[in-house]
Parts: structure tokens; sequence; C-alpha cells
């Protein structure tokens, strides 16, 4: 049966899902359609059993070293290093797993998704171990980039190039170690100044979440911050005292504030727009 599946992910993995039919799968293994049928009584069977397995081995590897202890460094090179040989040593059935569980139906889709689900909550908790006081509204979003960096890794990466596999995970090792150990003190706040700094001098306006600002200057935002919009524009109540220099000192207003815990955010404009504009 693992002749089945290994031929049925090259297929999926060179033609995509939709083009291939069981009889060009029962060809490559020379078996009859008759015995394929018998294992697999349909496409969407033999494409959920190969993401099947290939998730649960994933999965498998990344909870057991997510579950030793050590030192936190340590156990998030382990993790990527669990990840991306995982993926390289079944690299099409990995490739379908990312481009082919979509054309599942919903019934298949949902065991899949939850371990998708379980993969990114471990990832989640080794960022945290970095820096514990790291936003943990944060922790989401740079695990999925960093699974979506892997993930593309793996299409394009060759482990026969200049950069040997442990070299790879210790490189990007060092990007997210060094972003989460930067930021262990109370907060950059700078960070939001120099984002609006580099903005184009031809965007009048800049428009940022109220997640993408807390990531920006490191800490979370307090709930006052998005739910009124005074606290942003009424210096009186002494809301954004602390925050206030980062977009005057980069030349910015604030502009428009959208209050909502999960879509608001803020919208700064260029004092020199400003005053073109008689405000």
């Amino acid at each position: 049966m693992n002749s089945i599946l290994e031929a049925g992910a090259a297929r999926f993995a060179e033609f995509g899902y939709p083009s291939v039919k069981m009889e060009d799968i029962s060809n490559a293994c020379r078996i009859k359609k008759s015995t394929l049928y018998h294992y697999f009584p349909t496409k969407d069977d033999l494409l959920y059993a190969i993401i099947d397995e290939h998730m649960d081995n994933v999965l498998n590897g990344v909870e057991e070293v997510v579950g030793r202890t050590g030192k936190p460094e340590d156990t998030f090179l382990q993790l990527l290093e669990v990840y991306t040989v995982k993926s390289s040593e079944s690299r099409r059935r990995h490739i379908v797993s990312i481009n082919d569980l979509k054309f599942l139906p919903p019934k298949y889709q949902r065991g899949l998704l939850e371990r998708q689900k379980r993969v990114v909550t471990c990832i989640a908790s080794a960022l945290h171990r970095l820096n514990t006081a790291y936003p943990r509204e944060l922790l989401k979003f740079y695990a999925m980039l960093l699974i979506g960096m892997l993930n593309w890794t793996d299409v394009w990466y060759r482990s026969s190039g200049p950069v040997i596999p442990a070299e790879l995970c210790e490189r990007v090792a060092r990007l997210f170690i060094t972003e989460f150990r930067l930021h262990q003190s109370d907060g950059d706040r700078a960070g939001l100044t120099r984002f609006l700094m580099a903005a184009s001098a031809e965007e009048a306006t800049v428009t940022l979440s109220f997640g993408q600002i807390s990531m920006l200057i490191s800490e979370p935002l307090p709930e006052a911050a998005v739910s009124s919009p005074f606290w942003w524009t009424d210096e009186r109540l002494n809301g954004s005292c602390s925050l206030v220099e980062c977009w005057r000192s980069a030349g910015f207003e604030i502009d428009m504030v959208h209050p909502d815990s999960k879509s608001g955010g803020v919208r700064f404009r260029r004092k020199a727009a400003l005053n073109a504009h008689g405000r």
C-alpha cells in the first residue's frame, strides 16, 4: 500500500490533484485499477491517506520535541530540525499537504485542520519559552510566519546546495531567537517610529491595525486603546502620552481611529499632508 501512497503523492505533487486520474496512479504502480480501488475506493480517500500519514508524522515529531526540557534556544532549534527533516523525508507528501488539502470534502478536512492547529500551538509554545514576556497575541502570528517560511523553503531548497540542512535550521532559528531576545525589556516603542519613518514619502497616510502596532512596540495595547478613539486623540486623558512621540517624531499625526478589538486600527497622516489640506 505504501507504493500506492508514494505514487499518488508523486503524481499529485507534480500535476496537481484535480488533473490526476486513478488510472494514472494504477499505471504508475503497475497494478490493476480494481486493486487500487480495493485499498482506496475514491481519489479523495487516497489524498486523505497521504496527508493524514504525513501530518501524523510531523505532529508527533514536533510534540515530542516541545515536550522536552532544556534551554529554550536548543528546543527551538530542535523543533526546526524535526520539522524540516520530516518534510524533506517525504517531500512530495509535504507539498501535497500544502497544496491539495483544500480539495478534500469538509468531513475529511476537519481532523487534518485540527492537527495543523496543534502544530501551530507547539511552535507558539516554543516561541513563548524564548521570551515569556513577549506579547501572547503575537505568538500565533510568528508561528504562522515560521510555518509559511519553512513550507516555502521546502519547495525551492536543495540540501545539495551551498547551505547544508543543519546550517539552514541554524540561520532560521537565529532570525526568530534574535527577534524574541531583542525585546526582553519593557518593549521597543521606537519600532513604531522607525516603521513610520520608513514609509514612502509618497504615502500621505499609513494605516496600521492594533495588532501591528502592538508588534511594533513589542507590547500589548491596553483595553482603552482598542475600545476608544479618545485614548489616541485626547491628550487630556493621558492615555497615549507614552506613545505620542512615536508618531510625532516620525512626522505624523492621528488621522482616524477605528475602535474594534479584532479588526480595529489607526490611520496616521503626514503633517505636511495635513497642512496641505488646511487642517
